[in-house]
């Protein structure tokens, strides 16, 4: 029941939450980088910075339709969040046209 959705909801966000940390680490590294004048370094991790916050979003979505498979069929969050990434696969046209 609610104990099962509340551990549900803590491991979506702490995921969520270690990417944004490494996120952050990463933005000062490449501000560092930056004020060295590392212009190699500083790309690579412009682009590192790019990969994570695309991840991160992935993330939030993936985790918003695993909590509503959690909510509907009461399933842990990793079964919830495969069975929601199935599912928007099989539908990929139909969500596309709804979420943009």
């Amino acid at each position: 029941g609610l104990y099962c959705h509340s551990g549900t909801a803590a491991f979506g966000s702490l995921l969520v939450a270690i990417v944004q940390i490494i996120r952050a680490i990463a933005m000062k590294i490449q501000n560092e980088a930056k004020k060295a004048g590392n212009k190699v370094a500083e790309v690579l991790l412009a682009c590192c910075n790019c990969w994570l916050y695309l991840l991160e979003k992935c993330l939030k979505f993936i985790n918003k339709n695993a909590y509503i498979q959690t909510a509907l069929f009461s399933t842990s969050f990793c079964e919830s969040a495969k069975e929601a990434f199935f599912l928007i696969s099989r539908n990929i046209l139909r969500v596309g046209a709804v979420s943009f």
